[in-house]
């Protein structure tokens, strides 16, 4: 393993003995980037952690002595990590090619996600479409409910969550962003990961990539993911009694809901979860089959499960979305200098230069022309373009540097109801800018950097930036 590692790996298993050391093997084999690989075992019965010890000497293994869970187990895990990256590798699934190394240079390419997933294949190398999820509405949890998700599961408006994986496992979209990234192969960034506090103890198992990418997203990330990097799921090999996985994947989704969505919706949601068990419950009476009836009247039997867990779980304080905005050279470098102030918001950031999105990922970053009022024409442009972007974010503060698309920008914002400040540049020593003039019908706080420029009915001096 590297002294300095690019990437720290983390499997966490669980009753998986041999899929795991198939798993170890098939990663030290197929992988070349600097990395180091953490096992926890979870309180295993099967011999596991006797087995890993045994063949991979070389491995970090923290052998528990009792079942913390999946979520638990990795913030243990990670806790100890050292790369840059932190990639979480079920312990069921199988590389067959250099997939990491490939999901790394995919991140490397693709700063702004945050949060990056590959493809996933059954072991008979059919397309397995769990790689990645769309994020759960009402509409989406009626239609699995109602089994209509099931019977048409190519369907983007009877299956919604599940038209990403479909997409990329069918390989008819090779990247692209995602709102949830399974668990199974996740890469992120591990300074986002610390920042998130990884994943919420609320979750045993089930739900906390979902959690962790729907939190990132608030933070500006954007999960992609590639159909470059492929790996085998097998799936499920943990869990020995379907009965206990469905009540654990029903509490998993009754807390999501609970967390991102209004008290209405959740309990709809919740309604939902009951209505799918029920369903299933009446077709499996009439159907003549028999198999599956006792575990569908098992899971309907235990639906004050995930009401209670619903119930308990409290949600989440929506960070403010902040759209950050400035031209390039000194304004972008002074809007830079603010950013420590923005720490907890969920930043947006709107400039005109491509060549800046790295030094923000990750979170979103729009670039637009730059324009004056020598180009007319650019000016439009620009301000049809700003108006699309606040139509798109609709952000609750706007704050600018300057200096075209900041105008703009702040103009747009109280059309929308933002609370919005326009900082004038430093540069401007002598009089404001041009734009910082006219600014202040649509500034709630208007600021120059230079006493001798602040007015009564002008803008104020709060110190400088620079």
């Amino acid at each position: 393993m590297s002294e300095t590692p690019l990437v720290s790996v983390v499997v966490v298993s669980y009753r998986t003995r041999e899929l795991t050391l198939t798993c170890l093997r098939s990663l030290l084999e197929h992988t070349s980037c600097a990395m180091e690989v953490i096992v926890v075992d979870n309180a295993s019965d099967d011999g596991s952690a006797q087995a890993i010890a045994a063949e991979f000497s070389e491995l970090e293994l923290l052998a528990l002595e009792e079942n913390l869970g999946f979520g638990a187990a990795n913030n243990l895990a990670v806790a100890r990590a050292r790369g840059e990256y932190v990639l979480l590798l079920n312990p069921d699934t199988e590389l067959r090619d250099d997939a990491v190394d490939a999901l790394v240079a995919f991140a490397e390419r693709a700063p702004h996600a945050g949060i990056w997933g590959g493809r996933t294949l059954f072991a008979d190398g059919r397309p397995n479409p769990t790689s990645c999820w769309g994020a759960p509405t009402p509409w989406s949890a009626l239609c699995l409910a109602l089994g209509l998700a099931s019977a048409f599961p190519r369907n983007r408006l009877l299956h919604p969550e599940g038209r990403p994986g479909n997409e990329v496992a069918n390989g008819s979209e090779i990247e692209r962003d995602v709102a949830i990234v399974s668990g199974c192969f996740l890469l992120i960034r591990r300074s986002l990961w610390d920042r998130l506090g990884g994943f919420h103890p609320d979750f045993f198992m089930y739900g906390e990539d979902a959690d962790l990418c729907l939190r990132a997203a608030r933070h500006g990330a954007r999960p992609r993911v590639t159909a470059a990097a492929t790996i085998v799921h097998h799936g499920g090999a943990s869990e020995r009694t379907r009965a206990d996985k469905m009540v654990r994947l029903f509490t998993a989704k009754a807390q999501l809901f609970a967390k991102f969505w209004s008290p209405r919706a959740a309990a709809f949601g919740c309604w939902t979860l009951s209505l799918w068990a029920f369903v299933r419950c009446v077709a499996l009476a009439v159907l003549p089959r028999r198999e599956g009836r006792a575990t569908w009247r098992a899971i309907w039997g235990r639906r004050g499960t995930w009401r209670d867990a619903a119930v308990a779980t409290g949600p989440y304080a929506s960070p403010a979305r902040v759209l950050v905005v400035a031209s390039g050279g000194g304004h972008w470098i002074q809007l830079r200098r603010l950013t420590p102030a923005f720490e907890g918001a969920e930043l947006v950031y709107l400039t005109v230069k491509e060549s800046y999105r790295p030094e923000v990922a990750p979170h979103r970053l729009h670039v637009v022309r730059d324009a004056n009022m020598k180009a007319k024409l650019g000016l439009l442009i620009l301000a049809v373009q700003v108006f699309w972007i606040m139509l798109r974010e609709r952000p609750e503060r706007v704050i600018s540097t300057g200096a075209a698309p900041g105008y703009f920008a702040l103009a747009f914002g109280k059309l929308f109801g933002a609370r919005t400040m326009w900082i004038d540049s430093i540069a401007n020593a002598n009089e404001l800018s041009l734009c910082g003039r006219k600014i202040g019908r649509f500034a709630d706080v208007w600021l120059t950097q230079w006493p001798e420029l602040a007015a009564e009915d002008g803008p104020e001096y709060a110190g400088a930036v620079l």
